[in-house]
């Protein structure tokens, strides 16, 4: 559950407009009802009988230039978190089934895209409308038969990663090895209070079975400071939940409470003041521990799907979500060169292509 159903934070800043994107993978969108909340700015069109209403085949694949689509797989949501009204505005529970998702996949890997990003407003029930009931790590076996891309989660409730799901993850190159978890709070009282299924501490046991399961693992955390009865103690345990996890970024972002949702009834409140501060406070650390985690990757070899070119400098994303500015660059938007990563910047990594004759250093996965 997070504000932006259609679009994983931090994605859309280098990349093309997460609602194109969307519409050109999956559904036709419509406009949130009125007096919808932002927790659900587009809903996905569905016919009468709930079936999904697929694009034609030319929009489906969309333009060749483009590197990375979006195809959305789920839609709704049962999950009552208190502060979130995307179970009333989104709808039932809509699973696209796994062969029908391949297909559409396939049709993005034979119009150029290099990764797909499956999308959904909460993963984790993927398939529970379904007569056969497939889960996610299901629908991910039946995509793997499409040769040629590489495949992407976008957002994963702790619920959705199962030890089936990081087996999964642990044995196939073409899974990408991030994990995007919302925590929302390190603090079980507030977890409790937000209508979250899980405990901080089932929260961390969850990261560390992927981080150290799936080579070259990455993840990052949506937090939500400033949520009603959230106190200086509570604060300092959402820090004392992510800090050893070294989470490769965070977004952080203030309680804002939605008419009709539980939450907009609670008190105390947390001043306006006080929860910017936390916000600010908690992107700082974020940025730290973003630093560190892409530290450990000097030295590495990485596969680098390049997303822009500008003369002989190219910028792309590697399979575990580092952003890597690849220098000497002739490769073509759409390629997926090998890099050795030299040098750690405070937004990016940058790397060197290597030479064809040239195959060492520890090779982080990618497709």
């Amino acid at each position: 559950v997070f504000r932006y159903p259609w679009a994983v934070t931090d994605y859309g800043s280098r990349t093309t407009d997460h609602r194109a994107s969307a519409n050109s993978a999956s559904l036709r969108w419509t406009p949130a009802p009125a007096g919808g909340s932002d927790d659900a700015r587009g809903v996905g069109e569905v016919s009468p009988r709930g079936e999904w209403r697929s694009l034609d085949e030319e929009r489906l694949q969309g333009p060749a230039a483009r590197t990375r689509a979006l195809l959305k797989v789920q839609d709704g949501c049962t999950q009552r978190c208190t502060f979130c009204r995307a179970w009333q505005v989104r709808g039932p529970l809509r699973s696209k089934a796994p062969a029908v998702a391949r297909a559409e996949a396939a049709a993005l890997a034979s119009g150029g895209h290099r990764e797909v990003v499956l999308v959904g407003v909460n993963l984790a029930q993927y398939g529970q409308d379904l007569p056969d009931r497939p889960v996610l790590p299901d629908l991910l076996r039946e995509l793997l038969a499409v040769r040629g891309v590489r495949f992407r989660l976008s957002s994963l409730n702790p619920e959705g990663v199962t030890d089936e799901l990081i087996s999964l993850f642990a044995r196939e190159e073409r899974l990408c090895p991030y994990l995007h978890m919302p925590l929302q709070s390190g603090d079980d009282g507030v977890l409790r209070a937000m209508g979250r299924p899980y405990t901080a501490a089932q929260y961390q046991e969850r990261a560390w079975a992927f981080l150290r399961s799936v080579p070259g693992a990455t993840f990052g955390a949506d937090v939500m400071v400033g949520f009603p009865g959230e106190d200086e103690a509570a604060f300092q345990q959402t820090v004392e939940t992510l800090a050893p996890l070294t989470p490769l970024n965070v977004h952080a972002f203030r309680f804002s409470p939605r008419v009709g949702t539980p939450a907009a009834r609670l008190s105390p409140r947390v001043p306006a003041a006080e929860s910017a501060q936390r916000a600010a406070r908690l992107s700082a650390l974020a940025a730290s521990w973003s630093r560190l985690g892409r530290e450990r990757f000097l030295g590495a070899v990485v596969e680098v799907v390049v997303e822009d070119v500008r003369d002989t400098t190219a910028w792309g994303r590697s399979a575990n979500y580092l952003w890597v500015k690849v220098r000497g660059a002739e490769a073509l938007r759409g390629t997926m060169p090998k890099v050795r990563l030299v040098e750690a910047t405070e937004e990016q990594l940058v790397g060197v292509m290597l030479d064809r004759a040239e195959d060492g250093g520890d090779r982080v996965r990618g497709p």
